[in-house]
């Protein structure tokens, strides 16, 4: 996302130098957090935010309109701490599933992921799809919300890629993190 020439990009690294320098790096005030169109949580412990920062992102969503993604791993899906937070009920899955699915998971898009602007990539089509690696886990995703659209499964069946619109909110729980692997699957990068 950080080289897309019609995106800026902020990336706030919880676990990096602003902690060290006395704060999170974290919008501080909801007037802050609005200027934010879609947030993408990666895999970051419920434990680095504080209720009101959940409340504001929740808010941001909720009665703002913007976008919200959570990313899949141990410590965001993987061990329900996001139950019963504000961002309980944003979500199209449940927030209080655990549990990884271990080891290498393959996936393939449904009918409305191939059809989908999440699952369209530059040049990338189906056929690409189907080559690249499998996933190095995911976490288990439980309880799809009516209305929402299962875009990428894994061979298992089980959900891996959940996006809902409804009224003015768009979410996404997208159960993996290892994309960033791909690259070195091959000798030539992907």
């Amino acid at each position: 996302l950080e080289h897309a020439r019609e995106l800026n990009v902020t990336k706030i690294d919880l676990n990096g130098s602003a902690e060290a320098a006395g704060g999170t790096g974290l919008p501080r005030t909801p007037e802050e957090w609005r200027l934010y169109h879609v947030i993408l949580l990666g895999d970051v412990d419920r434990v680095q935010f504080s209720d009101s920062a959940l409340r504001a992102m929740a808010d941001l969503v909720a009665q703002a309109g913007r976008g919200m993604a959570m990313l899949g791993g141990l410590r965001t899906l993987g061990d329900g701490h996001y139950r019963s937070t504000p961002l309980d009920g944003l979500f199209p899955v449940s927030l209080a599933a655990t549990g990884q699915m271990a080891g290498a998971v393959t996936f393939e898009l449904t009918a409305a992921g191939r059809v989908h602007a999440c699952c369209r990539v530059g040049d990338l089509k189906e056929d690409a799809w189907k080559r690249l690696p499998p996933f190095a886990g995911a976490s288990r995703l439980t309880d799809v919300a009516p209305g929402a659209e299962v875009l990428m499964r894994a061979a298992s069946g089980e959900p891996l890629l959940v996006v809902q619109e409804r009224a003015n909110t768009r979410t996404a729980v997208v159960a993996f993190d290892s994309t960033w692997q791909w690259p070195f699957a091959s000798e030539t990068g992907l």
